[in-house]
């Protein structure tokens, strides 16, 4: 088990969570270049008592273990091309990907509630499923997504009257209740 406290920290190489990784403060700029993997039975935490970090992602995130607690920090995809894959299911409130940053979906559930945002792109992979949770008007501001690839799902599931974006879709889906409508 490895806490990350107010400090600054930078990992360069991969880091592999086979245990719990714990985000106890919300100060200090927490980046992470490399592969992130979070193998069977990790926990990733960002939601200690206090804490909600923004964490910077610069390569792939891949979740196979048993959580990840977000927290309501801002998850910032940035500087070059990256993914977020896995088989475990994951909820990141706050997700922003940069200019220029084409991130790919590959998850097998990946759950935005709070704001989707940013002047970059996310491509739905073939797999990958993502849950638009939020209202579009005030929280889904993402410049590009591309969700025509063979096999994808995205779900819009906010539960109230939500904006589906006016794109390609192989599979789109609208879940909970509440008005549904394209502009």
């Amino acid at each position: 088990n490895f806490t990350v406290s107010a400090n600054n920290i930078t990992v360069t190489g991969t880091t592999s969570i086979t245990g719990t990784l714990t985000h106890s403060s919300p100060t200090g700029l927490k980046t992470y270049n490399g592969l992130v993997t979070i193998n069977p039975g990790g926990v990733w935490k960002n939601d200690a008592t206090g804490s909600n970090a923004d964490i910077h992602f610069r390569g792939v995130l891949t979740h196979n273990g048993t959580t990840f607690s977000a927290g309501t920090g801002i998850y910032y995809f940035e500087t070059n091309n990256q993914a977020i894959g896995g088989s475990s299911l994951i909820t990141i409130p706050n997700l922003d990907v940069a200019s220029g940053v084409n991130l790919t979906n590959n998850s097998a559930g990946l759950t935005v509630s709070t704001t989707l945002s940013g002047a970059g792109t996310i491509t739905q992979g073939a797999s990958g499923v993502l849950n638009v949770g939020m209202m579009t008007e005030t929280g889904f501001t993402l410049t590009t997504l591309n969700a025509s690839a063979a096999g994808n799902t995205v779900n819009y599931s906010f539960g109230g009257v939500q904006t589906v974006r006016d794109i390609q879709y192989h599979h789109l889906t609208l879940s909970t209740s509440g008005a549904k409508t394209l502009p």
